[in-house]
C-alpha cells in the first residue's frame, strides 16, 4: 500500500462515522477512496464562486477528440492557403495605397512645378518692366535742332581808285571802306556809317 493511500485510510479511521463511513474491505478501497475524492471536490467546488453561464459552458465542453491525419493535413494546408490568399489581398491593398500615394506625390509635384515656373515668368515680366522703365529715365533727352540755313553765296564787289588800291568792297550788299593812313597804307577795314 503506498503512503498515499495509508495516510487516506489513517483520516477515514480518524473522522466520525456518520461523514466517513470507513469500509474495511481492502476490495472496497478504491472505490471509497473515489467517492470520498469526489465529495471533497464537490464541497471545494461549493466553496468557489460562481461561474457565469457563457463559462460554464464553455468549461463544461467535451474535449475534442484527435483528428485524422489526412483531415488534420487538409486543414492545415487550408489554412496555409487563407493565410496566403489574405496575404496577397493585403499587399493588393497596401499596392493600391502607394499607387494613390504615389499619384497624390506627382499632382503635388507638378503644381508645384507649375507655381515655380509662373512665379519666374512673373518675375522676369517684372524684371523686363523695371529695365524698360529704367532705360527710359536713363535716356537723353531728345535734342531740338534748329535748321541749319545753307549760307547764301556771297557776292562781293571790290571799288579801287585811280591807283589801282582797294577803296571800298560790298559785300552781299553791305559796304565797307579801306582805311589809310597819310602814307597810303592800308590800316583797316570799316563798314559804311561807323
Amino acid at each position: 500500500m503506498s503512503a498515499k493511500l495509508q495516510l487516506l485510510q489513517r483520516r477515514m479511521n480518524s473522522s466520525t462515522p456518520e461523514k466517513n463511513p470507513v469500509e474495511p474491505a481492502s476490495d472496497d478501497l478504491a472505490a471509497t477512496i473515489e467517492r470520498l475524492v469526489q465529495e471533497r471536490v464537490r464541497e471545494e467546488l461549493a466553496k468557489q464562486p460562481k461561474l457565469p453561464a457563457p463559462v460554464q459552458r464553455i468549461v463544461a465542453r467535451p474535449k475534442p477528440e484527435t483528428l485524422d491525419p489526412a483531415v488534420e493535413r487538409g486543414l492545415n494546408q487550408a489554412v496555409r492557403d487563407g493565410i496566403a490568399i489574405a496575404l496577397q489581398e493585403r499587399q493588393a491593398i497596401l499596392d493600391a495605397q502607394l499607387d494613390r500615394q504615389q499619384q497624390a506625390l506627382d499632382m503635388q509635384l507638378d503644381m508645384q512645378r507649375q507655381q515655380h515656373a509662373q512665379q519666374l515668368d512673373m518675375q522676369r515680366q517684372q524684371h523686363a518692366q523695371q529695365m524698360d522703365m529704367q532705360r527710359q529715365f536713363e535716356a537723353p533727352a531728345p535734342v531740338q535742332t534748329t535748321p541749319v540755313q545753307k549760307p547764301k553765296p556771297m557776292q562781293a564787289t571790290i571799288e579801287r581808285d585811280g591807283a589801282g588800291l582797294i577803296r571800298a568792297m560790298v559785300v552781299n550788299g553791305q559796304r565797307f571802306l579801306a582805311q589809310r593812313d597819310g602814307a597810303g597804307k592800308l590800316i583797316g577795314i570799316a563798314s559804311e556809317g561807323v
